[in-house]
């Protein structure tokens, strides 16, 4: 499955990241290799999403839309979905209760989750991308 360019300019933007078949081939109940990883990113789009909404107004949907498009062409069976949503919405709430307003601990928090994406979706990408 191949989940091009997904995570967009300033995350992703050279990445391209191809999903082997294997994850198509799990059984219902079963983990992908890379989904530890892959939870560890919506944790990440969860608290950008949720900065974003404090720093950035004008783009206040776009992490939420980037882990849609993260699940879309993912593809998850109902189990990995919910992990995945459940992860997505953790980093939000954690990040919810530290931040009130947009302060520079809260920009900074930002760039800095800007770059763990970056490395998460790199890493995901040469371990299991084609």
């Amino acid at each position: 499955m191949k989940i091009a360019r997904l995570l967009g300019v300033g995350l992703l933007t050279s990445a391209s990241l191809w999903m082997t078949g294997e994850a198509s081939a799990q059984s219902l109940d079963q983990a992908a290799p890379y989904d530890q990883k892959l939870s560890n990113l919506a944790v990440v789009l969860g608290r950008l999403h949720f900065l974003s909404t404090l720093c950035k107004p004008d783009d206040n949907q776009l992490w939420r839309q980037r882990m849609s498009s993260l699940l879309q062409a993912e593809q998850p069976n109902e189990l990995r979905k919910k992990r995945l949503t459940a992860s997505f919405n953790q980093g939000y709430r954690g990040y919810s209760e530290a931040y009130q307003s947009c302060t520079n601990n809260a920009e900074q928090s930002y760039q800095r989750e800007l770059l763990t994406g970056q490395e998460l979706a790199k890493d995901i990408n040469n371990r299991y991308g084609r």
